[in-house]
């Protein structure tokens, strides 16, 4: 547990109902769970700079994804998704109640993709979310990657048919360089789950203007162009 509290005045407020239905900016924070206190920090900085949601990841294998999920909301209260591993229904219910909003699936439902229905039945399709890497492999071809960087053999567009299909309502798409803009394009057609680009330089504007639903920033406040675009989306939100 950590021996710091960030105070908030603007506290977030847990919502009832389904989660964020309008994301467009989600910063990545890096989490150590002997240091959650910085995690907390570079949370409420992002989404003190307009970032509408921050979303724990981790380089290591993290032993108790749940108690780092309440460390970090012990020292600052803000929307979190978490994406430090979940294996089973039972322990995304407890990130849940550890006060994630949202659960982010990875590797572990490529190796097992049953996972992705057991969880949205527990928690709900809307805090259900599914990470996809991928490459090109060829000439319209766009292949998906496990943990390691290594081919898997799934069709990505495929895989996202099936992710929908299990019952996850968002997906945090993670293209390589070498996926063209027309390759995403084709990837985001007809997709009726939100999909959220995690690609290092762009910004929400790129992203809409290819159908997806918002961006990653990476780190707590990431560039001055994704600062710039999130100024932009904060004056039109006071303006709306």
């Amino acid at each position: 547990m950590s021996c710091f509290k960030i105070d908030n005045e603007s506290a977030f407020a847990q919502s009832n109902g389904d989660f964020a239905p309008f994301l467009n900016v989600i910063a990545t924070v890096e989490v150590d769970p002997h240091r959650a206190i910085f995690a907390a920090a570079m949370s409420l900085a992002a989404t003190d700079a307009g970032a509408d949601c921050a979303l724990l990841r981790s380089n290591d294998a993290i032993v108790d994804p749940v108690q780092t999920t309440r460390d970090v909301l012990d020292a600052v209260q803000q929307p979190i998704i978490v994406e430090l591993g979940c294996t089973s229904g039972d322990q995304a219910q407890q990130l849940i109640a550890a006060g994630a909003e949202a659960v982010v699936l990875g590797n572990e439902a490529l190796l097992r993709p049953s996972l992705i229905r057991e969880v949205a039945l527990r928690i709900g399709s809307d805090r259900t979310m599914v990470a996809v890497d991928c490459h090109a492999a060829g000439p319209g071809c766009v292949e998906v990657l496990d943990s390691e960087g290594r081919p898997s053999g799934f069709d990505c567009a495929s895989w996202l048919e099936q992710v929908e299909t299990l019952g996850a309502s968002s997906v945090v798409l993670r293209p390589g360089p070498n996926v063209p803009s027309e390759g995403l394009l084709a990837l985001l057609q007809s997709r009726s789950a939100k999909v959220y680009i995690d690609r290092a330089g762009w910004d929400a504007e790129l992203v809409k203007a290819l159908g997806a639903d918002g961006v990653l920033v990476h780190g707590a406040l990431g560039t001055r162009q994704h600062l710039d675009q999130i100024a932009v989306k904060r004056r039109c939100d006071l303006a709306g």
